[in-house]
């Protein structure tokens, strides 16, 4: 296995395909495990621009097509992973799986003898690698509420092991993170859960050292989305269904919560928060925050059953490249869209490419 060619290839396809994303070292001593997982992070993870609130329409004809299709809010929201390379090249499934198990295999004494926050950081990201793990090797699998939700799903299976402990994904949560944010809300942000309406995975690992910033760098990216929370009608706020399924965090939920988001929603927002008596926490878009091997083809198909891609001719801006990828409309529409929010910065936002008919609205951006 020559893992390094194939991160070599995941690094070339997203610089391909998204120029000018940034790709930064690990700057400080990391578990067992972790700087593969930052390698991995640095070249599948799409980061997203700036947040910004997009009114799309929901029931938009597709370009290039008579069929409509489903435009949410929170539809190109997000930052988004490549987990479309593991169609393609399914060799790559084991190499994710030995960065998991290299993480897993943290002592607990080691574990023990470092900060709380680096403790924190740890744990979140393991969650995250058994997030990331679990799902390439689903892909491609579009919605992913049973996961979470229904009788005994994947996140309450105690499958994994450190030392003697079993432990599932809840477990990192509610039992390894929740004792040690000791009251602390912003860690539930450092929760990516692969869906479209949580938590952005990071382009780096969580550290103890900035991990802080990280979290409330997520939460301001996470709650100013429609993805997130929205106003609506100017009388009340919407939420991320996100939050009552870690409701686990906020002793006096659902009351904390609006306590909890006005530390991070826009200033523009803030009256139409403070009106709102209960939040209502039912905003849920379970797809799967892929790049684009999901998005269902005019004819059907999808993308990841014939996942054909000729990197020779992936050398221009995507606006001007002759379709090398062999997309059709719907799908070239998503990257650009894609690409276009990873480009909203300060609040500079161009909107293209959108039915002709029912452009969106644009929101002031977090400063």
């Amino acid at each position: 296995m020559k893992s390094a060619k194939h991160y070599a290839f995941l690094m070339f396809l997203l610089s391909a395909v998204f120029q000018g994303q940034a790709v930064t070292a690990a700057t400080e001593p990391a578990p067992a495990g972790q700087n593969s997982y930052h390698d991995l992070l640095q070249k599948a993870v799409l980061m997203t621009g700036s947040p910004v609130r997009y009114n799309y329409s929901t029931d938009s004809p597709d370009i290039n097509s008579r069929i409509k299709s489903v435009i949410r809010r929170s539809s190109y929201d997000g930052s988004r992973f490549l987990f479309e390379a593991f169609v393609k090249y399914p060799e790559l499934l084991p190499a994710l799986r030995q960065v998991r198990d290299d993480m897993l295999a943290l002592s607990s004494q080691v574990l023990a003898s470092r900060s709380t926050d680096e403790q924190l950081a740890y744990w979140l990201n393991l969650h995250n690698v058994l997030v990331i793990d679990h799902i390439a090797h689903l892909y491609p699998k579009k919605f992913l509420d049973d996961l979470y939700q229904g009788e005994q799903p994947w996140a309450v299976q105690r499958l994994y092991r450190i030392g003697d402990e079993s432990l599932s994904l809840a477990d990192i949560k509610f039992n390894k993170v929740l004792p040690l944010a000791a009251g602390r809300t912003d860690v539930i942000y450092g929760f990516y859960e692969g869906y479209i309406s949580g938590p952005s995975i990071r382009s780096t690992p969580f550290s103890g050292k900035n991990l802080k910033a990280q979290l409330k760098e997520n939460a301001v990216e996470f709650v100013n989305t429609s993805r997130g929370a929205y106003p609506e009608y100017g009388t009340s706020f919407r939420a991320s269904g996100f939050y009552q399924r870690h409701q686990a965090f906020f002793p006096n939920f659902p009351y904390d919560l609006k306590t909890h988001l006005q530390q991070y929603v826009h200033v523009d927002e803030q009256d139409v928060l403070a009106k709102t008596e209960v939040v209502a926490t039912d905003i849920n878009d379970w797809r799967i925050a892929d790049i684009y091997g999901t998005v269902r083809r005019s004819n059907n198909r999808s993308l990841d059953a014939a996942f054909v891609m000729d990197t020779t001719k992936l050398t221009h801006e995507l606006s001007a490249i002759s379709n090398p990828l062999r997309l059709d409309g719907k799908q070239l529409h998503q990257l650009k869209m894609l690409r276009k929010r990873q480009q909203a910065k300060d609040g500079k936002v161009e909107i293209i490419d959108l039915p002709a008919e029912e452009k969106p609205t644009a929101s002031k951006a977090q400063p």
